[in-house]
């Protein structure tokens, strides 16, 4: 296993063991002093998905009992269930997680509050609001002394939390990442 893939599902594995644990390790730099509100969400307008090859479905309870969705991806999936990873190129993985209930998490509204800062620092933290997935938490993070950053996108539904993340070596953020949030549908 070649120590990207290791990385990888490393960082798969502390993301779902942080929000098992329902702790979310970050530090929220804070400029102002009070931090970034749901009254400050900005609206993110759907860009076109059609280009994204791979559609993925999920039936209800599929994915650690989160409600049915589908997203379209720009490549296969690789693993399936709780968390779904797309390799991106060498050192840009897409990962899609069913984080549980949401009440077992902090609400979107706080997400960040009271945090540990061990694991990951929060460099950018933010809220959406995109169409299909309503209120949406943007989470910009660095992981380690690697300094790979990982982007997060938390949402819930029905009572269960999802995110969806873009690991990757460089601040680039690529169309695809975008075009899957836009993609999303439930049922």
């Amino acid at each position: 296993m070649t120590r990207t893939w290791r990385l990888a599902l490393l960082t798969v594995a502390a993301v779902a063991l942080l929000a098992v644990a329902a702790a979310v390790a970050v530090t929220v730099v804070d400029r102002a002093g009070s931090g970034p509100t749901e009254v400050d969400a900005a609206t993110v307008a759907p860009v076109p998905f059609d280009h994204l090859p791979v559609v993925v479905r999920r039936a209800a309870g599929e994915a650690g009992g989160c409600p049915a969705h589908a997203y379209r991806a720009p490549t296969e999936p690789e693993g399936g269930g709780e968390s779904t990873m797309f390799r991106l190129g060498d050192e840009s993985f897409l990962l899609v997680v069913c984080l549980g209930p949401a009440d077992q998490h902090p609400p979107l509204a706080r997400w960040g509050e009271g945090a540990d800062a061990s694991e990951l620092t929060v460099i950018d933290l933010g809220y959406e609001q995109r169409a299909g997935l309503g209120l949406v938490v943007r989470q910009e993070t660095t992981t380690g002394s690697g300094g790979r950053l990982l982007t997060d996108w938390i949402f819930e539904r029905e009572g269960w939390l999802f995110a969806v993340g873009h690991l990757r070596a460089d601040a680039a953020s690529g169309t695809d990442l975008e075009a899957l949030l836009s993609s999303w549908t439930w049922g």
